[in-house]
């Protein structure tokens, strides 16, 4: 882990990278973090692209294998910029019914304004 960290470094500091942001780590009960996760990726598609690549020449593992086959998918990148673009209003929702004291019309008034968001956004053509 250490290692792979340092070689991370060295490869974003490599290409003009000077003030690192480590991945967000996904919880599973966190949904939040899977919207950080994917904004996270959306924004520096490229560039651990081209680290997964540079990897792939040093250590021809199964699993990097794998992630460079995931990013050859045609559309991949277009799929991230898509829902890391649309997150926002759901992340913002989520933080709202973390609190304990919600009340019941509040949670009305968020789901609500999410129905209409979602209305909104994602009409059929």
């Amino acid at each position: 882990m250490f290692c792979s960290y340092c070689f991370t470094l060295e490869f974003l500091k490599k290409n003009g990278i000077e003030n690192l942001i480590l991945y967000p780590s996904q919880v599973i009960t966190r949904r939040n973090t899977w919207f950080k996760a994917v904004t996270y990726i959306s924004e520096n598609f490229d560039f651990i692209l081209n680290f997964v690549n540079d990897e792939c020449e040093i250590d021809d593992t199964i699993a990097l294998n794998k992630l460079k086959n995931l990013f050859q998918i045609s559309d991949i990148k277009n799929q991230f910029e898509y829902v890391a673009s649309k997150c926002d209003k759901f992340k913002y929702s989520l933080l709202k019914f973390e609190d304990q004291q919600l009340k019941s019309t509040e949670v009305y008034s968020i789901i609500f304004d999410l129905f209409k968001w979602l209305v909104g956004n994602f009409r059929r053509k």
